[in-house]
């Protein structure tokens, strides 16, 4: 996903770098509004499909905070995407903001969904540091003082009810996930842990039913001249009850970016091993700002698995 809850400060998390346009400031309630389109032309891995024009973003996002005193603020946020399979839905949620601390209940993500150093638009390694970070029914709390930050988070929906190889009925109510993060910022260096543990899941992100327990490791080090070098580490097992298996899961991700001005470089390298099924990608991609609100990119990346061609993208984005 490109959602980073990392931030933890619930206008970041609401999902939109972009800038917002403001509708309403009155007695202290405030109504932004922001929304973005991105296109692309994209060429995937497998030499078998033909290149195509993908609506890869779009969507509308409204925001309010409502100020109760001085130390303490409701806050709502709701989100309409426009493309794809996900047309319709998007993040629906309200909460209290105040002295750094943010409690948040809807439909969001986890706050292991920040997992990550990732630089990819469309090429970088599969989905396989957790199992599901988002859900309809998140309770989610963060704490940031700009130095020290961290957050808990749990999903409370019901996963769909499967069936194991004995012929045992899972799911429903007997699902669960928590998670938590712990990090740190100063200087340019951002360091973050992360701990998850789910069961009797339904399926996501590339796993079968089943349960997933593991934890994750970022370094982040941006320098005054643009370079920015990151590292993370994850490690967790799997177990697909419907198979009754199990699998040690470990991914390893690395990146170096630069940024002079409005151009943006960066090269990444993931690698990811499921028991005895390995796998890399390396991308590189170029980023240029034509304004504040419009970019343009391109992307090439190639995979270690077996058959996978060179993967390729560029793409447009406009944003308010």
């Amino acid at each position: 996903m490109k959602k980073t809850l990392l931030a933890l400060a619930v206008l970041t998390a609401a999902g939109s770098a972009h800038a917002s346009v403001n509708l309403y400031d009155s007695g202290g309630v405030t109504l932004d509004v922001s929304g973005a389109a991105e296109i692309q032309y994209r060429e995937d891995y497998d030499p078998a499909n033909d290149a195509e024009i993908r609506l890869d973003d779009g969507g509308v996002a409204f925001n309010t905070k409502v100020q109760i005193n001085d130390s303490l603020a409701a806050i709502g946020y709701m989100k309409l995407n426009l493309n794809g399979s996900d047309a319709g839905t998007g993040d629906l949620y309200v909460g209290l903001t105040g002295m750094g601390h943010t409690l948040t209940a809807g439909r969001t993500c986890l706050v292991s969904d920040g997992a990550g150093v990732d630089s990819s638009y469309e090429f970088g390694s599969a989905d396989h540091k957790f199992a599901q970070t988002c859900g309809s029914q998140v309770i989610n709390y963060n704490y940031d003082n700009g130095s020290f930050y961290g957050g808990i988070s749990t999903d409370l929906a019901d996963s769909a009810v499967y069936t194991d190889s004995d012929g045992n009925t899972f799911g429903g109510a007997e699902a669960t996930i928590y998670d938590a993060m712990l990090g740190y910022r100063v200087n340019g260096l951002d360091l973050a842990v992360f701990y998850y543990t789910a069961s009797h899941l339904a399926g996501a992100n590339g796993y079968d039913a089943g349960d997933f327990d593991g934890y994750w490791g970022q370094v982040k080090y941006s320098m005054d001249n643009g370079l920015k070098l990151a590292a993370a580490y994850g490690a967790g097992e799997y177990t697909d009850i419907t198979a009754n298996s199990s699998a040690d899961v470990n991914t390893y991700q690395l990146l170096v970016a630069y940024s002079m001005g409005n151009t943006s470089l960066a090269l990444g390298h993931n690698a990811t091993s499921n028991n005895d099924d390995d796998s890399t990608s390396t991308y590189f991609n170029v980023t240029q700002k034509l304004h504040s609100n419009v970019k343009v990119y391109g992307e090439v990346a190639k995979s270690s698995v077996e058959g996978n061609d060179f993967g390729y993208a560029a793409g447009m984005e406009v944003s308010f």
